[in-house]
Formats: C-alpha cells, structure tokens, sequence
C-alpha cells in the first residue's frame, strides 16, 4: 500500500521532468530509491501531459492554427513551457534531455547520439522510467524501437532492476501477440554510470487507444478479433509464469499487415479489420509469486483484488482486457476512475449500451468483469477460444470486398491516411471514413448503392464566421445565426444577404427559430434566451440564465405564444412570451440537455442530450413528455453517446434522433419504443431533419479533426437521406471540408441548406 510519507504524483512528475527544485529532487528521488510502490507508480507516469502533447505535438508543421484555438494554445504553452512545438522529431521534446545527454556523442548528420552499437535517431515515445527512440542497429543495419532508462531512476540497483525486469519479461516470451525484444543490455553513460537499455522491433501502425479517441464504438466482430489476439498474447505470458497487470487499449498495439500502408486509400480497410494485436510493455510485470500488497496499474481498467493490494494472477489481466472490450464495444468504459473497488456502481450490461452486440460476447465480457476472480473464465486461452467461436467465420482480408463476415453486416470503411506509428507512441492515423453503414435491424449498404451529389446550387456569400445555426422563412428566404453575434437573412436564389442585424456584440448565437407570420426570431445563446423584432431590429423579450447555462435549441410551440428552449443545465424549459415567465420546466437530471423538439400537433416534447458536461453521467436517452402536463412518458435508450438533435415527423408519431455515436433511430412515439437503428456516420451526427412528406430524413456528420502528415482533414461530413420506413439510404451530398453545424430543409421539400465550419452556408437540391 502507499505510504502517508509517499511523495504526491505531481512531485514524481516534476521529478521525471526535471521541474523540481534541487533540495526536493533530492529528497524525493531518494524516498524513489527506498520505495518499491513509487518506483511502479513512477514507472507508469507520462512525462507529457496528454492534451498538450496532442494540440502542440500531434499536429503538423504545416498546419495552420485555428484562430480561435489560438488563445488556448498560448495560455498551454505558457503553463507548459519545456514542452517544444512541432512533432516529435530530430529535436528532443522537453522532458528526454537528461536522456539525451547521456548517450555517447553523434557521429553522423540525423543522429541524436550513440549508446552501444545503435545510432539513436529520434524520440518515438517518453514515459516515467524511460524514453524510447528509433534507431538503427549497425550490426545487423535494421532499424529498431530502442527503451533507454532515464539516469535518475537508473542510478540504484532497484531501479535498474525494474527496468531489466521488464526487458527479461518481455524477452522471454515469444509469440505472435507479443511484441518481440531483440537484446537486452547496459552500456555507460556519459555520467560513468550504467544506462539499461532494450532493443525490440519497431512496429508500424498504432495504439489500441488511438483508435478509441476517434470512434464512439468498434463493430462486434472487430471486438472478437481484436480481444481474440490480444487473448492469446496473455495466454503465452500466462504460460511462462507472467502476470502483465496492466492491460489497457495503450498497451495493446494494432500492428499492420505488409504492404498496407502502401494500398490504395480508397479501398484500403481500417486498421483493426486487418491489423495484428501487440501485447506491449510488460513494466509492470512480475512472476505470479510477487507483487502483493502493492497497487499498480491503471485505476479504470483495474481489477478489485489490485485495487484491494491484494495479489493479482491471470484473472486480474482478464479483468482488464474485459474492460478493454467493453469499452470497444459500448464506447464507455465499465468503471470509472474510482480508487475503491466499493467505490463502483453495479456494472451496466454490454447490450444496453449495444444492443447489436452478440449475447454470448456480451456474456463472456460481463463474466471478465466479475467482481471475484473466481467467477471469471478459468485461464487466457478459454477467452480466445471462446472469441474465436463468436468471431465470424470468415476473417477479413487484407484486400476489401471479398471475403465478408457472415454473421453480422459490416460497415463498407475504407481508411484516408497512412498510419505509420511506432511502439509506445499512439495515435499518428486519423480516420477517414467513406459512405458505410451496419445497420442492426436493416439491409447493408455500400458506397455505390445511392446516388453522391458533390456540387452544390450555391454558396451564400459573404460568410466570415462559422454558421452555428439555419432557418428557412420562406423557400426563397433564410436565417442564419453565427458565433459572433450577427442575425443574417438571405436571399437563396441568388445567394446573397438581404440585412443583417448584429443581436449580440461578441455573444455567440447558438440556435434561431422564427415566428410563423415572420416578424420575430427566437435565438438562443450563452446565458440568455431572446426574442428579436425583425423589423424594429431591437429585442423585445429576454429571459436570464444562470452563467454557466447555454441555451442549444429554440423552437416555438404551435400557437407562438410560447417557446421550448433546449438547455446545458439539465432542463428543457417552456417560456411564456408574453409573461416572460417559464411556465414549465422538464427536468432531466444530470443529462445536458442539446436538443429538445415539440410535436408538430403540439401533444409531445422530446428531448435528448448527454453526459459529456457533467461528470460519470452517461446517460443519453431520449425522453418524451406530455406538452400540456409536463409528465415524462417515455425514456428511450440505445444511443451510446450524446444525443445532438431530434426532429418529429408532421403526424408526430415518430421522432428521429442523431447522436455521437454515429447512429440515427427512429422512435415510435406513441408506444415508446425504438423503430430502427442506422449507424449512418462513421464520425458522429450532428444533426438531423424530417423532409415535409414525412417519408424521408437527413442527417449530417460532424466531422473531426484528422492527420495525414501534411494538413488538417476531416471525416464523414456528408449529408445523407435516409428512407424512415425502411431504413434504406437513398441519397448523399459531399463538398463541405469541415464539420457541418447545422441544417435545414425548406419549407416545399425541394432543397435545403447547411452551415459548417469551414465558414461556408451551401444551397443543395434533394432529388
């Protein structure tokens, strides 16, 4: 157990980074030396804090900074300042110069240093106890991931100990799901002192927890092959008398097939269809008679024994690759970081986050996260057996399109960037997805099943500012609300502005409505609510919210006396225009609530939101309510991530929801239960609307941020149409190079407008 007297985790870190003041260095450093549990946690400590290195490290060179990212990456790099700019390269990053010194001295151009017979070349990976480069082998002319030991942990015998364990532990087992060690060895430093190193294969690919930050959920049967290999990996480490202790997604390397890189990007896969698992870093490894009474590992993905301190085994490894699938399956992990195992809610099943998730995976992973090891699979080599039964029969290949699982529909992906990571450093590939969808209770699709529109009737012009919100007033007229304030209306048969009305002076408007004769608009914006006299261009109505409340959804009630208003703080509330006063308030909890729609009969009002601003809050449902009483009718589950915009169909029996988790779902209102899943986006959706014939939907993906080692991209920003009854996709439009905001249909159902961040509003005909 840790001691009272153990130094906080901010001391080890400033430690690790040379940010401690000398006299506490010293004091900490020799607690270190004594101390067995702070020379693990010190093992497991990233030098680098995530988020910076990802804004200040992950992007290239080349890549202009957003401007409103601006001000946030200068406040980080004022409270950051050894961190370097740029990727991580030739120039050693902060935190690695201590490293660096160390090594014998550079003999050619390119080279950082020498140590043994290895010329060091760049850094790929920094960690507590050590940095990991790439370098070339001089004897065998093979380039390599070289672990080299930070000099300050490497001065004892203890710690160099801990770190040739972990080499001894990893170069003892071979296997094709464990990463392989080529040599293990210590050679002086420039101090005189020992440095240990080990040398293993570097890797292309990446990360288990790169792709995790991308996606909201991995399709079942890239559960089953991913959990199978890594399954097997741990049986070979089991056999040889080895407890890793700490599996995780980082620990867990997708390694791609020869030549992948290389395919054509079109018709390329992604990576976990294809890539073979990695069991990574064995740091904190120990034989199965050690290692009681300590706690090591990563709190979430910790079984209780460990969190207990009492011994881990086999079992306690299976425990954290249950929450490894888990997590790919749902999108959430089982637990959250609790530091008591007593601490955790009961688990909730795999199937209520992920209903298309087989029964009999969703068992075997419910019986990994059992509470007692005892009531968990026997051994490593049952769980990959018992995956290999539930993987379908037919693998994928590496060639896409001819061989394809049988036992579920898979999601026609192609990936749009060539991945080239190396060990312990995730996250060098973003994904770009084409039109693909599984769809649970549907027929699949493929990119040439529908027709793509890629040009648009027209942009409107003028557009400065990202467009955070869109209105038709008329088939020829529109609204539009951006993020500095400024109320537009355009014409849409020539494009351009017809006024302008500057509401809020650097307030952004998040959401806009207008009045059914068109005389007001209803906006909502942080902290407020409003009404806007069109004519009069001054603000007739405001109703105050709390400071920390943002208002995400306006619309009005049928009758216009009163309007719904969508709200971060956990409530849709009913404002009485006249009044001014909220004559209803629907109240849903911890949930922020982004959207909230009123049946056009003006019987039903839903809405949907997320957890994503209130902490171990995971609650996306959709609610119905009863308009006139206020009473909750329905909650309706099944997305697996915030839910961003719901639109009614006109007879108001059906509501069609959008979320983070890529999916649309149609809800028959009346019954209370879900009609059909469409996994329409590959990213997330970010809004949705019912076509006039009430036969027809659009949603329209987000988008994210992406790599390709030159420039930003981003993914899946199409808008497609889908047919309600059956699910079926009948159409797509692609041209937007960003994320698209909003969208709106006009009032004949013959085009519609969307608004991204590219600061572009385009105009679109809809066959």
């Amino acid at each position: 157990m840790t001691d009272p007297t153990c130094p906080q985790t901010v001391d080890l870190l400033a430690l690790l980074s040379g940010h401690l003041p000398p006299d506490r260095a010293d004091a900490v450093e020799a607690h270190v030396e004594g101390c067995p549990v702070c020379l693990a946690r010190a093992a497991g400590l990233p030098v680098e804090n995530p988020l910076v290195r990802e804004i200040r490290c992950g992007l290239p060179r080349a890549a202009p900074v957003p401007n409103e990212l601006a001000p946030l990456i200068a406040r980080l790099s004022s409270l950051y300042p050894t961190l370097t700019s740029g990727r991580l390269g030739a120039t050693p990053p902060g935190g690695v110069d201590d490293v660096v010194r160390n090594l014998a001295p550079a003999r050619g151009a390119g080279e950082l240093g020498r140590l043994a017979h290895y010329r060091v070349l760049e850094v790929i990976g920094v960690g507590g106890m050590g940095v990991v480069f790439r370098a070339e082998d001089t004897t065998l002319r093979r380039d390599v991931a070289l672990k080299v030991m930070r000099p300050r942990p490497g001065r004892d015998a203890a710690g160099r100990a801990w770190f040739l364990r972990e080499a001894r532990a990893m170069a003892g087992v071979r296997h094709d799901h464990i990463v392989v060690v080529h040599q293990v060895g210590e050679e002086a430093g420039q101090d005189g002192r020992p440095v240990p190193f080990l040398a293993m294969e570097l890797l292309t690919g990446e990360g288990l927890d790169g792709w995790l930050h991308r996606v909201a959920r991995t399709p079942p049967e890239w559960v089953a092959r991913i959990g199978r290999q890594a399954a097997a990996g741990l049986a070979a480490a089991h056999a040889a008398g080895l407890v890793h202790r700490d599996v995780k997604p980082a620990n867990l390397w997708l390694e791609a097939p020869p030549g992948w890189s290389h395919d054509p990007t079109e018709t390329r896969q992604l990576l976990p269809a294809v890539a073979r698992v990695k069991v990574l870093d064995f740091g904190l490894a120990v034989p199965r008679a050690e290692g009681a009474g300590e706690i090591i590992g990563t709190l979430a993905y910790m079984a209780p024994e460990q969190l207990a301190g009492a011994p881990a085994d086999a079992r306690s490894d299976l425990f954290g690759l249950g929450c490894v699938l888990y997590e790919l399956c749902t999108g959430h992990l089982p637990y959250l970081k609790h530091a008591r195992a007593a601490d955790r809610p009961p688990l909730c099943p795999v199937r209520s986050h992920a209903p298309d998730v087989p029964p009999e995976m969703a068992a075997l992973i419910e019986r990994m996260l059992a509470e007692s090891p005892v009531a968990r699979p026997a051994s490593a080599r049952q769980v990959e057996q018992e995956l290999a039964r539930i993987e379908p029969s037919e693998r994928p290949r590496a060639t896409p399109g001819r061989s394809r699982p049988r036992r579920w529909h898979r999601r026609s992906i192609v990936i749009g960037t060539a991945v080239a990571a190396t060990v312990t450093l995730g996250g060098a590939a973003w994904v770009l997805g084409a039109f693909g969808r599984r769809t649970p209770n549907g027929p699949g699709s493929t990119p040439g099943d529908v027709p793509t529109m890629t040009q648009e009737v027209l942009q409107l012009e003028g557009i400065q500012n990202p467009v955070n919100d869109i209105v038709y007033l008329s088939d020829d007229r529109a609204v539009t609300v951006d993020t500095v304030g400024t109320l537009s209306i355009w014409d849409t048969t020539t494009g351009r502005p017809v006024a302008k009305h500057l509401v809020t002076p650097n307030a952004r408007l998040l959401s806009v409505a207008i009045a059914r004769d068109g005389s007001q608009a209803l906006i909502g914006g942080s902290k407020r609510a409003l009404v806007y006299d069109l004519k009069a261009e001054t603000v007739t109505a405001q109703l105050a919210l709390p400071s920390t409340d943002e208002v995400w959804q306006v619309s009005y009630v049928p009758g216009g006396t009163t309007a719904l208003l969508a709200s971060l703080d956990g409530t849709a509330r009913l404002w009485d225009l006249a009044s001014g006063a909220v004559v209803r308030t629907f109240s849903c909890g911890k949930q922020a609530v982004w959207t909230a729609a009123v049946s056009p009969d003006g019987r039903w009002v839903a809405t949907g939101g997320g957890g994503a601003l209130r902490a171990q809050s995971w609650d996306y449902a959709v609610r119905i309510w009863d308009l006139a009483t206020g009473r909750q009718v329905h909650e309706l589950t099944g997305h697996t991530g915030d839910v961003r915009q719901l639109a009614f169909t006109p007879d108001s029996r059906t509501v069609v929801s959008g979320g983070f988790d890529g999916a649309v779902r149609m809800w028959d209102v009346v019954a209370g239960k879900e009609r059909r899943t469409i996994l329409a986006h590959t990213a997330f959706v970010e809004r949705v609307a019912v076509l006039p014939d009430g036969r027809r939907a659009l949603s329209v993906g987000g988008g994210q941020l992406q790599q390709d080692g030159q420039q930003l991209i981003t993914s899946d920003v199409a808008v497609r149409m889908w047919d309600i009854e059956t699910g079926h996709p009948l159409a797509q439009w692609t041209g937007h190079r960003r994320g698209v905001r909003t969208l709106a249909v006009s009032p004949n159902g013959k085009q519609f407008l969307t608004g991204s961040d590219d600061r572009t509003a385009r105009l679109w005909d809809i066959p």
